[in-house]
């Protein structure tokens, strides 16, 4: 007699979620990468030289804000696909996708600023924005 060994659905629509939240994770660390140099370069005002430029007043301009608030934007998508996409009581892909957010922001270089306000928007955006958006899934499942 053979046994089954497939996953449920559920745990397969998890699986899912869970990949799909990764691989958007992925999409927007390798565009901000790319983007970087020539936002920089924008909010200079000169053209983009590469990685290894100096970024004096990077997180100081507009240019950076709004870097910040599409990268915010994009995770309360990333949140909110993520968690219509589980299954219906499973918080185990926002959680995993949480943890990897949190150590992307603990490992990952502040922004070059004295002001709070910027480096508290950067440190608790990312993670408050994944977190929103899977709750707003929630609530419209529920509701």
């Amino acid at each position: 007699m053979m046994l089954d060994t497939t996953p449920p659905p559920k745990y397969r629509r998890a699986w899912a979620a869970l990949l799909a939240g990764i691989l958007a994770l992925l999409f927007i660390l390798a565009a901000s990468v790319v983007a970087e140099p020539f936002l920089i370069a924008v909010s200079d005002g000169a053209r983009p030289a590469g990685p290894h430029r100096g970024t004096n007043g990077w997180a100081n301009g507009h240019v950076w804000l709004i870097a910040t608030g599409a990268c915010c934007l994009t995770l309360l998508a990333v949140g909110y696909i993520t968690k219509r996409m589980s299954p219906l009581r499973s918080h185990s892909p926002t959680i995993v996708l949480l943890v990897l957010v949190l150590l992307y922001v603990a490992f990952s270089q502040f922004p070059a600023t004295k002001s709070l306000g910027r480096i508290a928007l950067w440190s608790a955006g990312l993670p408050v924005s994944l977190a929103a958006g899977a709750w707003l899934a929630s609530w419209t499942r529920t509701t």
